[in-house]
């Protein structure tokens, strides 16, 4: 089980949830919206220096967005324990 250093006396972990793994689903969503933006800027604007040096700024910050996310994902924990949810 979960070892917990900041637990009250007679307090014990009755159960440890994660988030669901359907976050994963819309990651991916995320990621083909992307896709598709970045499809859409070059059959619109053409493949010109700008248009690329904006495609790189948006995917750097588009895959800090994604890494942020998932972080998030990973390190959301709820711990049950008989008297409370930490």
């Amino acid at each position: 089980m979960l070892e917990l250093n900041h637990l009250r006396p007679g307090e014990k972990v009755e159960m440890v949830i994660r988030r669901h793994w359907i976050i994963f689903v819309f990651l991916g969503l995320y990621f083909f919206f992307g896709l598709i933006i970045s499809i859409m800027t070059l059959v619109w604007f053409g493949f010109t220096t700008v248009s690329s040096l904006c495609l790189i700024v948006f995917w750097m910050m588009y895959f800090m967005f994604l890494y942020i996310d998932w972080i998030n994902h990973e390190l959301d924990l709820f711990v049950v324990t008989n008297n409370r949810i930490i």
